[in-house]
């Protein structure tokens, strides 16, 4: 009966412990991110916010949807972005601790008047080409590094080279 007991006891714990190392279904974003914004070779830089949530398909590729807003100053003039965007992401999950992944995303971004010289309000098409390192604070919760996202835009006919930089925490929900 021992013997029973101790298998039994030896079952449970590596079972938890497979299931502690699962691909969580959903992970969820949240913290600061810094916008290195472009006008002709005339670099500003914009502070704010950015949010993404992913659902993962198995352990390597999943789809997230990334939220981002900025803002900052222009030569006295106040200005802002916010973009949306969705698309697909690359995972590689070989370590406990470190997670890096890549992703590339389509949607829109939002210039208020003064954002890359524009004179007023205007939404453009979007993409942002980048990757992320996530370290691992328990199953439930990891520290974002870094994510870094190149995201060209065309306001005012000419192409904008804007730099997204961002860190924060991510929530990880493996059934949800």
């Amino acid at each position: 009966m021992q013997k029973a007991g101790f298998l039994l006891a030896v079952v449970l714990f590596v079972s938890g412990a497979a299931a502690a190392q699962q691909t969580p279904k959903i992970e969820i974003f949240g913290g600061y991110s810094h916008l290195f914004a472009d006008l002709n070779g005339t670099s500003y830089n914009l502070n704010g916010v950015h949010a993404s949530a992913a659902e993962n398909v198995n352990s390597w590729f999943g789809g997230v949807l990334d939220f981002s807003s900025s803002f900052g100053s222009n030569n006295g003039i106040n200005i802002n972005a916010q973009s949306i965007m969705y698309g697909p992401r690359f995972t590689y999950r070989k370590s406990r601790f470190v997670t890096p992944s890549v992703h590339a995303l389509f949607g829109g971004i939002r210039g208020s008047a003064g954002f890359d010289g524009i004179s007023k309000p205007n939404w453009r098409f979007n993409v942002g080409v980048g990757g992320d390192v996530d370290l691992r604070i328990n199953d439930r919760v990891a520290f974002r590094l870094f994510q870094a996202d190149y995201m060209p835009t065309h306001f005012l006919n000419l192409r904008q080279d804007n730099i997204r930089v961002s860190t924060g925490f991510v929530f990880r929900f493996p059934n949800w």
